[in-house]
């Protein structure tokens, strides 16, 4: 099992998911089995955008997101501003 975190600060959420995507893409290496996406309350109107910008950056077989009240990641923990971080995982042998 592989994994990688990524966190943005970004109050545009397209920006912020296209930074994670990125960062995402260059600390994993093949196929990526599934993406957790977890975006503070200031993203959930464009939260769906950004899946779809993460998905193609990263083609995941599968991506889960949700609105959270506080977005950790990467020794960071943002609570009450923007943040979106996301955790991707390759999973051999295992079916989702």
């Amino acid at each position: 099992m592989r994994s990688a975190a990524a966190i943005s600060e970004h109050l545009d959420t397209r920006t912020a998911a296209i930074e994670v995507a990125l960062m995402l893409e260059q600390a994993m290496s093949g196929p990526i089995d599934i993406v957790f996406v977890f975006a503070s309350f200031h993203h959930r109107e464009a939260l769906e955008l950004a899946i779809a910008d993460i998905r193609r950056t990263l083609a995941p077989k599968t991506i889960i997101g949700m609105t959270t009240e506080s977005v950790v990641g990467c020794d960071l923990e943002l609570e009450g501003v923007a943040g979106l971080s996301a955790l991707a995982m390759q999973l051999p042998g295992i079916s989702i």
